[in-house]
């Protein structure tokens, strides 16, 4: 009998969602016990005959086609169209461990559980040994050792992360809805539902036994500091507009240029993140950080805090510019 709907948005990577699709063939659990229902935009047969492939070994496979080319988008199609009350949310690039689904089953076991739960997420070991970007990556995801988590069952809304997170759809539908789909570029929108989750009072626990692992292997600190440019410079706004208290709750204040504190403080900190990230510095940093990414004993984290709070602070200095069309905008060079 199903008992749970697995959704897994993805865009262009057969060859990432291909790991996902066979992590969940060797579930713990019967193949029976739930479905999988893959949501993408359509851009060619290779991600549809990859999942109509996977049907032979996971009967409840579907593939869905969605107009809007966005994470939320998708991951609301996915929830709409599931068979089931609990779903369980997958990035393309998020493999499950084994035991994975079948932990956020059990977290969802009584039907009075008012929680959204968010999976541990890792990056497999031979990519942290292989790129100290991925160490940092890896040293930034939610985590049993990180100080937000000493009590699991009250994580900090700012922390929600989709790319491995479950809930009962009767019980987020009823109070919070689904995510917003006012994010149209990268980022915000999990910090965004996190908020509204706390404010309609549904929990959000975090598990650390329904792992994950996120490969993500064709990741740079370029193209991170991309991401993250994006997400400073568009989706921010958003995010402070419709949950303000994320602006004090989070570091993230103290390179904010909007009004989100009338602390003489903030608003200093914020203008000498402005002035300490001149192009020329940020440009010779990340130099070294690629230069040094696969010698481990050089790993230095506060060059990769430089550089992130770098790309935020360029984002949120360039909201006034002419908009950019794509979500990462003309190049991965955030200082182009």
């Amino acid at each position: 009998m199903l008992k749970a709907s697995v959704i897994v948005s993805t865009y262009k990577r057969p060859h990432r969602l291909r790991g996902v699709l066979a992590g969940l063939k060797i579930q713990s659990l019967s193949p029976d016990v739930f479905e999988v229902i893959v949501c993408d935009t359509y851009n060619g047969d290779e991600t549809k005959a990859l999942v109509g492939a996977f049907v032979k070994a996971v009967p409840g496979a579907r593939y869905i086609d969605v107009a809007n080319n966005s994470p939320a988008a998708k991951r609301n199609a996915g929830i709409l169209n599931a068979s089931c009350d609990i779903v369980i949310l997958l990035d393309d690039d998020v493999v499950p461990s084994v035991s994975c689904i079948e932990e956020h089953l059990y977290i969802h076991a009584s039907a009075a559980a008012r929680v959204v739960a968010c999976g541990q997420v890792r990056y497999p070991k031979e990519l942290v040994r292989a790129s100290n970007y991925c160490r940092f990556r890896d040293s930034r995801h939610p985590g049993p050792t990180k100080r937000q988590f000493v009590d699991k069952q009250r994580m900090a809304p700012h922390m929600m992360v989709t790319m491995n997170c479950s809930f009962r759809r009767s019980v987020v539908a009823e109070k919070a809805g689904y995510l917003s789909e006012e994010f149209a570029h990268y980022g915000g929108e999990d910090i965004e539902f996190g908020y509204r989750l706390k404010e309609n009072g549904i929990g959000l626990i975090y598990s650390e036994r329904a792992l994950a692992y996120h490969f993500d292997d064709g990741g740079s600190i370029r193209r991170y500091m991309a991401k993250l440019y994006c997400a400073s410079r568009y989706s921010a706004p958003i995010v402070l507009r419709l949950a303000p208290e994320f602006g004090a709750d989070t570091k993230y204040r103290w390179i904010e240029q909007s009004a989100v504190s009338s602390s003489w403080l903030t608003k200093a900190t914020a203008r000498l993140a402005q002035i300490s990230t001149p192009p020329v510095a940020v440009r010779s940093v990340r130099a070294v950080a690629e230069l040094c990414d696969s010698t481990s004993f050089l790993y230095c984290p506060l060059m990769y805090w430089y550089l992130s709070i770098a790309a935020a602070a360029k984002g949120a200095g360039d909201r006034l510019l002419p908009n950019v069309p794509t979500w990462l905008g003309t190049s991965d060079d955030v200082l182009d």
